[in-house]
């Protein structure tokens, strides 16, 4: 009998069973709304950074994130059902361009983003300087253009800055 024995194994014998039967370039529905998600996300947060409000724009730009990474995780893998957290190897073969080496900074500021959302103490969040807040938030903002290239093939569907709009 076969026992896998590590994360991967797992979930690969899980995806298996949950893969996309359709291979084509459209887009799934599941990946469409998480894509769509995320850009909501991003949305929700700008008024937000005008209010320098960091713990909440950490918030939304984590739930952002990790929309955006599920829904490259289904297209890539073509499965159903994406896991509920990733392996740090998961996240740097997402955010990797193709034939390039790992992003490790991208792969970096993701897990940074996500262990601040997680904090049940915010003062180190209340402690974040309005310019260090718009710092973060452009770059993440620049992680989910890059990512949406790879979920959606069609400009007019991928991410759109929202941090243009108002000069950061």
């Amino acid at each position: 009998m076969y026992n896998p024995t590590s994360i991967g194994e797992c979930r690969n014998k899980l995806n298996s069973a949950t893969m996309l039967t359709d291979n084509n370039s459209t887009p799934s529905k599941a990946i469409y709304h998480l894509h769509h998600l995320s850009q909501t996300h991003m949305n929700l947060m700008l008024p937000f950074i005008r209010l320098n409000s960091s713990q909440v724009c950490i918030l939304l730009s984590d739930r952002s994130l990790e929309s955006m990474l599920q829904a490259l995780y289904m297209k890539e893998h073509h499965c159903l059902f994406p896991p509920h957290a990733l392996t740090i190897e998961e996240l740097i073969q997402l955010t990797a361009a193709k034939g390039s080496v790992p992003d490790l900074d991208t792969v970096m500021l993701i897990s940074s983003i996500h262990f601040l959302a997680d904090l049940e103490e915010i003062s180190l969040i209340q402690q974040i300087v309005p310019a260090q807040l718009n710092k973060l938030m452009k770059r993440v903002d620049d992680i989910l253009i890059r990512l949406s290239r790879k979920v959606m093939t069609h400009p007019s569907e991928q991410y759109q800055s929202i941090l243009e709009s108002i000069g950061i």
